[in-house]
């Protein structure tokens, strides 16, 4: 089996940070994964999967073993009535592809989420979402490889116990499923979600938006706070929210009310999640913490337009930026009782070798 021995990695993420692969090979199919299985197995060797790279934190001393690249493509569309279509994508296939593909056949459902960077098979895994709306509401079904038995399975949406940003990839499941598609239902009657403040311009009395107006203005919000890639953005060499946005109880609320009272700090923005939860923006915290857009430390930074990304200028190391990540989120602790979660997530192997 043809390996590339010593591969950078760092070009193939959006931070570009991280040490090199010990081997890596990019594979298309599910027996190209079974080949690269039985070899890390013969040779005693971890096995790691690298998808998108725009949530990936790669080491600075790189990874041992194999890294593979599951870089299947195709939208297929494989059922479609009257009201809906259903569509299995291969988990190598761009997301913002699939957004954009959707949307110019006219399906519903999806165009909140354009701009997302990354790939499908990360979809599920992260239950990705945005301005209202996540995978979860589209989702039906995911086909997987299991690394424990090597064997194929499909499992429905309610199996992953999706919630925000959360699913068992990142609990019971971890190190264990390789994503190899999803399967998706869209809407074909018009259904649009333009409650977030960021969409306001698009509402109009009795009227819908246009489903390419609302993906240009999800576009153009994530560009003004460089959420998109762009190479010639010195703020877009980053995983985008670094941090997951806490969700709290109505006793921790409490406590942050009158800590930010005391303070003067101002009102505590939130957004209800059920009825005992609220969702408070982790980049409000993150400033009245004292990490202010714009701040550079080294050759990492917090983002000059969105406090809630951290940014590599270029010659930096995921050691500096775990610093400062480490330093945000002590500090809005110690500050407020919050504790943030990271968003991405360092690559491990899979636990397969024999």
């Amino acid at each position: 089996m043809e390996l590339q021995g010593q591969c950078l990695l760092a070009p193939m993420t959006t931070l570009g940070l991280g040490g090199p692969a010990e081997y890596f090979r990019d594979i298309h199919s599910g027996v190209e994964l079974e080949e690269c299985l039985a070899h890390v197995q013969r040779r005693k060797m971890p096995l790691t999967l690298l998808g998108g790279g725009s949530n990936a934190l790669i080491p600075d001393e790189g990874i041992a073993g194999l890294v593979v690249r599951y870089c299947a493509r195709g939208i297929e569309n494989i059922q479609e009535t009257a009201d809906s279509v259903l569509l299995r994508v291969a988990a190598g296939e761009s997301w913002d592809r699939l957004v954009e593909w959707s949307v110019m056949r006219g399906f519903w459902g999806l165009e909140c989420m354009s701009g997302i960077p990354g790939w499908v098979g990360a979809a599920p895994i992260q239950n990705i979402g945005a301005y209202g709306t996540e995978l979860s509401g589209v989702l039906e079904s995911v086909s997987l490889f299991d690394i424990e038995t090597s064997s194929y399975l499909e499992v429905t949406a309610d199996t992953l116990e999706l919630g925000y940003r959360m699913s068992r990839f990142k609990r019971d499941w971890k190190g264990r499923f390789v994503v190899l598609d999803i399967t998706i239902r869209l809407s074909k009657i018009p259904k649009p979600n333009i409650s977030y403040k960021d969409l306001e311009s698009l509402r109009r009395q009795n009227e819908i938006p246009e489903l390419q107006a609302i993906r240009d203005k999800v576009l153009e919000v994530r560009a003004k706070k460089s959420m998109l890639a762009d190479p010639h953005d010195p703020d877009a060499q980053s995983v985008g929210s670094f941090f997951v946005n806490p969700v709290v109880t109505r006793e921790q609320l409490t406590v942050l009310e009158r800590v930010c009272t005391k303070q003067g700090l101002g009102d505590v923005p939130k957004h209800s999640v059920g009825e005992m939860n609220w969702k408070v923006p982790a980049a409000w915290l993150i400033e009245r913490a004292g990490f202010l857009k714009g701040t550079r430390f080294g050759q990492v930074g917090i983002s000059s337009k969105h406090s809630l990304a951290l940014v590599h200028y270029g010659q930096g190391s995921l050691n500096e930026l775990l610093r400062l990540a480490n330093n945000i989120r002590d500090a809005c602790f110690r500050e407020f009782g919050i504790q943030l979660e990271r968003e991405p997530q360092i690559l491990v192997p899979f636990q397969c070798t024999q």
